[in-house]
């Protein structure tokens, strides 16, 4: 895992606020990549909620604005309990065993929580968002198969699934926090 500076760990969260607002909430945030870097895109982002929440758009996370998007990120999350355990779970490991080639949706929403545990697992470049089981999609199942020791294969089976699963959802608890 690695260890970030307690003003990484502040990015980190007002961009993982930030984002879950860009799914969740009526403002027109535009998603931000988590990596515990304030930039141009990061900055607008912020811009664009204060503007929403009648807040002086400065692009600052100043306490006001922190504390305003900790208190609607914390009731979406309230209210979003899919976010806190996916519910897209398959029935059986037939169901669920992909490799590279395979595509659909499946796919896009196991790059979507990969993309999501980047941040823990930084050996693995962002993944581009679309339904392709691509070389990169492997490396990532790699990477975190190689942190678990789990066979490396780059493929995803029920055992893997269980634990990406598992860390997306420690993953969001932490944020809670």
């Amino acid at each position: 895992m690695s260890y970030y500076s307690s003003q990484q760990r502040a990015v980190i969260n007002l961009q993982k606020y930030l984002r879950t607002l860009s799914f969740f909430d009526n403002c027109d945030i535009p998603a931000v990549e988590v990596d515990g870097i304030f930039e141009s895109n990061t900055k607008k982002a912020l811009e664009i909620y204060q503007k929403s929440k009648g807040i002086d758009p400065t692009g600052i996370a100043d306490k006001q604005t922190y504390d305003s998007l900790y208190k609607n990120y914390k009731k979406i999350m309230e209210r979003n309990e899919a976010l806190n355990a996916p519910f897209y779970v398959p029935q059986s490991p037939k169901q669920f065993e992909y490799s590279e080639g395979s595509h659909g949706t499946d796919v896009y929403f196991l790059k979507y929580i990969l993309n999501e545990l980047k941040i823990q697992h930084s050996h693995y470049s962002h993944l581009e968002m679309n339904d392709i089981y691509d070389n990169n999609v492997s490396k990532a199942v790699q990477s975190i198969q190689k942190t678990y020791f789990l066979p490396e294969t780059g493929d995803v089976d029920m055992t893997t699934w269980n634990q990406i699963i598992a860390d997306y959802n420690k993953t969001q608890k932490n944020y809670m926090h």
